[in-house]
């Protein structure tokens, strides 16, 4: 005889119109509903336990328990990433450590009601449910439970199962969808500190699109060096500008390397990868705001570990770093001579929005520093 098998079902799950996960009906413990603060999920209740969280933009606060009466209010210690480390309530201090991708040992618990980046694990399987329930993330098998819609063909990626591109310590993928680089949620997590400004949409055919400040400060600087004479034919007028705007950025390079330690504004590494950095230049164009060049007059700052704020320039080093590498795989000439252009040009973009905002001018001739 055939054996029946039946299906037993631990858990529902029911979602809002926006796609959020608004409740979890157990099939041994009291329901629980979910409520949220724009995107952000502020309450959770079950049966006579309410549990609320207390954020200020995405920075974690504090998290109350109200059950029969009684309310515990507990502060919560976080890193950059909103993965909630430590508790300090009137019980005392309790810590917490997790994987690189957000595993803890089953014998420590749950301090709070958030937990690995900021997120809410689930009560039976003890996944995260990113993007407010669009799918789970398993952090001991360290991928997804199911494919991504993106994938593969979207921002998803190839992999339709991976998380965070299989980088968790510098990317995060808090949607489900595609990763975000760290270093770009940490300036959204302290834009209020901040007061980071909005970028407005840059450049058609390089500096066509730049305001009139800009675009002075561009033709000043050039013709600081080498202003060249009319000619009639423009093809060789274009080569000595091109000559031009490569000896300036030749020349900001160099005098950036004499300053040992610039302590106005950070510094990034180059990124060789050219399939990394496309992914970057993509997400700081949709993160800055910028259709192709970041724009040097809209001014960005982040706070480092010592409390210090620096002019942020992750944006310039991105996109500077995107055409560097276009131009090694770039097969026909003319494509090759614009990518080569464009990454003279962003030197100099990135030289006149240092110049601005942290005055330091690396785009003299002689410079002494």
């Amino acid at each position: 005889m055939p054996v029946s098998r039946r299906i037993t079902v631990l858990i529902r799950y029911s979602y809002d119109p926006l796609d959020r996960q608004t409740d979890c009906i157990l099939r041994t413990l009291p329901a629980i509903q979910r409520f949220y603060c724009k995107s952000r999920l502020a309450t959770e209740i079950q049966g006579s336990l309410q549990t609320s969280v207390f954020q200020h933009d995405d920075q974690l606060l504090a998290q109350q328990r109200q059950q029969d009466g009684s309310v515990d209010t507990t502060l919560l210690a976080t890193d950059q990433q909103r993965s909630v480390l430590g508790t300090r309530g009137l019980s005392g201090s309790h810590f917490l450590a997790y994987s690189p991708y957000g595993h803890r040992p089953a014998e420590n618990g749950l301090l709070s009601l958030l937990g690995f980046n900021g997120e809410r694990p689930d009560p039976l399987t003890g996944h995260y449910h990113l993007g407010n329930g669009y799918r789970q993330f398993n952090p001991v098998l360290m991928r997804f439970n199911s494919p991504d819609s993106w994938s593969p063909f979207g921002r998803g990626g190839l992999n339709s199962y991976a998380y965070s591109g299989g980088d968790p310590r510098n990317w995060l993928d808090s949607t489900g969808h595609a990763p975000t680089a760290v270093s770009l949620e940490i300036a959204r997590f302290q834009k209020s500190k901040l007061a980071l400004s909005r970028t407005s949409n840059t450049a058609s055919k390089f500096s066509a699109a730049a305001s009139p400040a800009t675009q002075r400060g561009l033709s000043s600087n050039v013709n600081r060096i080498s202003k060249p004479k009319p000619l009639k034919n423009r093809a060789v007028y274009q080569r000595n500008r091109r000559a031009v705007i490569k000896e300036l950025s030749d020349t900001i390079k160099a005098n950036e390397l004499k300053i040992s330690n610039p302590n106005k504004y950070n510094v990034s590494d180059d990124i060789t990868n050219i399939t990394t950095s496309t992914t970057g230049y993509n997400i700081a164009k949709n993160d800055y705001e910028f259709t192709k060049f970041p724009d040097p007059d809209k001014k960005y700052t982040w706070m480092n570990q010592h409390k210090h704020e620096l002019l942020d320039v992750a944006h310039f080093d991105i996109t500077r770093s995107h055409y560097r590498n276009l131009t090694q795989h770039t097969t026909t000439q003319p494509s090759r001579y614009r990518d080569y252009t464009a990454s003279y040009y962003i030197e100099i973009l990135r030289a006149i929005y240092i110049k601005k905002h942290a005055d330091i001018d690396l785009m003299k001739v002689r410079q002494d520093i």
